[in-house]
Parts: structure tokens; C-alpha cells; sequence
């Protein structure tokens, strides 16, 4: 992705991203169950979710260990996962509100708490019901 940037008679700069950023901001920056978990639940808080589950098996964590986390939040349409939860550091105030659908404040700030799980994880499925 480039940006170009051009004021008057300047030379034009580009600015590039690097896939790797994603690396360095979401699956590097946690590599540990806890916070990772704790980025998922927020997600779940800021769809105004009621009530959330964790399923964490017993005994210890292997590579295949699943774990689950279900929200009762809204429900995102293809269109809005599309949009609105696949976009990686997108601004929801961007848009004038810092409140959920319900009007809950929300605590999401950055749009990168879905790449916490990549941190620790392999796989992350998301399901919209």
C-alpha cells in the first residue's frame, strides 16, 4: 500500500507499508495466552455482547490445544465482517462516535486486537450468527 503525499512545488514522497508490519504489531507484540484472551473479550465488549464464554481445555496448552471464545454480541453481516472487522487498524471514531451500536463506549482503539491471536495461534476462526 502507498500513500503519496504533495504540497506545492515539493517532490513527491511515498510512503510504504510492509506486510511485516502486521508481524510486528500483532503477532509479535503478544506471545502470551493472557493478553491474547483479553483483546478477544474486548472485541466481544465493543459488539455489546451480554455475556461471553471461554472454553480452555484442562491440562496443558499444545499446539493443537482449541480454544473458544463466543460472544453474544451483534451479529456482523458478510458485508460488515468485510468492512467493518477485517480492516486491520481501522478507526471507528474515524466515523464521529467512540459508541457501540447499543451506545456503549467502546474500548477498542486501534483495530489490531484480532491480530493477538496470531501471536499464539495458527488458526482463528471467526463465526457470525
Amino acid at each position: 500500500m502507498e500513500t503519496k503525499v504533495s504540497s506545492g512545488n515539493l517532490p513527491k514522497f511515498t510512503m510504504t507499508f510492509d506486510p511485516k508490519t502486521i508481524n510486528h504489531l500483532g503477532m509479535r507484540l503478544y506471545s502470551q495466552l493472557p493478553p491474547v484472551l483479553s483483546e478477544l473479550i474486548t472485541n466481544a465488549w465493543d459488539a455489546d455482547s451480554t455475556r461471553v464464554e471461554l472454553t480452555i481445555p484442562n491440562g496443558p496448552i499444545t499446539p493443537s490445544t482449541e480454544i473458544i471464545i463466543r460472544d453474544y454480541g451483534h451479529s456482523l453481516t458478510e458485508q460488515e465482517i468485510q468492512d467493518e472487522y477485517l480492516p486491520i487498524a481501522r478507526d471507528r471514531r474515524e466515523k464521529g462516535s467512540n459508541l457501540s451500536k447499543s451506545g456503549r463506549r467502546v474500548t477498542g482503539r486501534k483495530g489490531l486486537g484480532k491480530l493477538s491471536a496470531f501471536g499464539i495461534a495458527r488458526e482463528l476462526q471467526v463465526r457470525a450468527i
